[in-house]
């Protein structure tokens, strides 16, 4: 079993998704890409950030394991943002 999750924010996630049961589907639309632009914005800060640790790394000969550590985070940094583009795009079709 994932228990990605703490229970705290488990029961955030029913308790929100309970108290929600009104919404339209168009509402609940706007909603997550309302939420998907926000997490959006900060992942496009992280990955300038880890960008720019990495060229700096790369340029002060910080040893290439750290490197590698780096460019994996910044590549799934990328696969997030990708993810995330792709849904929004989805939603945009949808209403």
């Amino acid at each position: 079993e994932n228990n990605w999750y703490s229970e705290e924010v488990k029961s955030f996630l029913v308790e929100s998704i309970l108290s929600d049961t009104n919404l339209t589907i168009e509402e609940l639309a706007l909603e997550e890409r309302k939420f998907l632009h926000d997490i959006s914005n900060h992942m496009s800060i992280a990955q300038g950030m880890v960008n720019i640790a990495l060229k700096r790394m790369k340029d002060n000969g910080v040893d290439e394991a750290i490197i590698e550590k780096q460019e994996k985070a910044l590549n799934a940094l990328m696969e997030q943002t990708r993810l995330m583009k792709a849904r929004r795009a989805l939603l945009h079709t949808r209403g």
